[in-house]
């Protein structure tokens, strides 16, 4: 796929596991699939400060936040569960960028999980306390790039799920939402604290209890393990994209 191509600077990987990613996105029509690969990285090159480049030992303070994790158990489509909650985020300790960029590490190695390829992902984004100083570094700029960067990535198939929103909270994300591209709002949904709601598209047998689901408190230090277990694959693959000249 890649070596018909006039990309001569774009760095990949040659391996099925990797070119995979992209067919099983597009419904293995190689050049939509290549052309998704060049849109990607030249996003990422135009905006590389939204990326990450560091290992996940190097990212052991922020993890230890425990604001982002996958789930251990997938839904009963096979997709991957990635959760996220905002209010845990010490804003003290850390920059929005800085977690922006730490998502590369859920994400990465998600896409390059078969099961995640043939079935895609759900992410859980609770804002549940979410700190209201937050939003001074959550610009229209950084909203619309960090979403922008979620939807290009080669997912089969993608939901978002919006809990623990509070009225202040629907009137801030009214601000930002119009902003988002249609591509990506068509795949988000806000459920506010109705769990019953959020069971419509993922059964509680695989949510922890706070979300009303049968599954006990995330065990975060599994979870992180499973990044630790994996930086050399990790770091191959935040040195993909364009070669600078």
């Amino acid at each position: 796929m890649l070596r018909k191509s006039e990309e001569k600077k774009l760095k990949v990987r040659k391996d099925d596991s990797f070119m995979l990613r992209y067919l099983r996105a597009s419904d293995f029509r190689p050049k939509e699939a290549f052309e998704k690969m060049v849109k990607v990285y030249k996003f990422k090159a135009k905006h590389e400060k939204y990326f990450c480049s560091k290992s996940p030992s190097e990212y052991k303070e922020l993890l230890s936040q425990n604001f982002i994790t996958i789930l251990e158990d997938r839904d009963e489509t096979g997709r991957r569960l990635i959760l996220a909650k905002l209010g845990d985020i010490d804003t003290n300790k850390t920059s929005v960028m800085e977690c922006v960029r730490l998502n590369d590490l859920w994400m990465e190695l998600a896409m390059d999980e078969e099961e995640t390829q043939k079935n895609g992902i759900a992410i859980i984004l609770d804002l549940g306390g979410l700190p209201m100083r937050l939003f001074k570094f959550l610009t229209p700029k950084v909203t619309i790039i960090s979403a922008l960067k979620e939807e290009m990535r080669p997912w089969k198939k993608i939901d978002i799920h919006v809990v623990n929103t509070s009225s202040l909270l629907d009137k801030l994300v009214s601000i930002v939402y119009p902003l988002l591209g249609s591509g990506i709002k068509q795949h988000i949904h806000f459920h506010g604290q109705d769990w019953t709601s959020v069971h419509k598209f993922i059964p509680p047998e695989v949510l922890p209890e706070e979300y009303g689901g049968y599954k006990p408190q995330v065990d975060f230090p599994k979870m992180h393990k499973y990044l630790y277990d994996n930086e050399d694959k990790l770091m191959e693959l935040f040195s993909l994209g364009y070669v600078k000249s």
